[in-house]
């Protein structure tokens, strides 16, 4: 449903502005999660998690193209530290979520992730609406949409996988997400200077080299302190990879 998404909403964009999509996009995610977090059934699940999916692709494509705009209107690299904002927030909540199913429960879950999309759709309406983007735009949005869908492959995986790990540490199994995004959020905030100085090229080869060793240190290394340590250089390795 991620990819389908972020597919299909490089073509929309060509029709609809990306801050028009998030506008739409927000409320349906915020959705998807009171859906998840009160699933009585199996159908219900799987309809919930589809439609995180749908919304959550269609909102990383949204952004990142809204983002590349802002960048080019600037005429600077900015982009990275965007990501920074976002990989700091995704380990924010990844801790939070952790202690809040556990200690007091899905339903919080559910009001944490509707609460932050209120302050959004706020800026959003302030911002008003952006023109369409250049062809040229929506491909690069698009193929840097399919990288997204891999860093939340591996930030969702991180939780079951360390849980498996240790079952008596279940409450801080989003110690991996925690770790994955704040090593990412750590090197974003200074990958427009590591841009400027090494190109896009020579960073981005690097970070993939990094990237796959933290891979395969989860795969092969046994042990909960170990995979935090591989989700750590998964994390610093993918940091540059899709805002450059």
């Amino acid at each position: 449903a991620y990819i389908a998404a972020m597919t299909g909403c490089g073509w929309l964009a060509h029709h609809v502005a990306p801050r028009r999509m998030l506008a739409v996009a927000l409320p349906m995610h915020a959705l998807a999660f009171l859906l998840l977090f009160s699933a009585g059934s199996a159908t219900m699940l799987t309809f919930a998690l589809v439609l995180a999916g749908l919304t959550a692709g269609s909102t990383d494509l949204a952004m990142n193209a809204e983002g590349t705009a802002v960048e080019r209107d600037l005429g600077r690299p900015v982009l990275t530290r965007m990501h920074a904002a976002a990989s700091a927030s995704f380990a924010i909540g990844a801790l939070l979520g952790s202690l809040l199913a556990t200690g007091a429960g899905p339903a919080w879950c559910a009001a944490l992730a509707v609460g932050v999309v209120l302050p959004v759709l706020w800026a959003l309406r302030r911002l008003g609406p952006r023109g369409r983007l250049p062809p040229g735009v929506l491909l690069l949005g698009t193929v840097l949409g399919l990288g997204i869908a891999a860093e939340i492959t591996a930030a969702m995986w991180s939780s079951r996988y360390l849980a498996e790990q240790a079952a008596q540490l279940a409450a801080f199994a989003g110690a991996g997400a925690a770790f994955f995004t704040g090593s990412q959020a750590l090197v974003r905030f200074f990958g427009d200077p590591l841009r400027r100085r090494f190109g896009d090229h020579r960073l981005v080869s690097v970070s993939l080299a990094v990237a796959a060793s933290g891979f395969g240190f989860v795969g092969l290394v046994d042990g909960f302190g170990p995979a935090l340590f591989g989700f750590a250089l998964v994390g610093l390795g993918t940091a540059c990879v899709v805002p450059c």
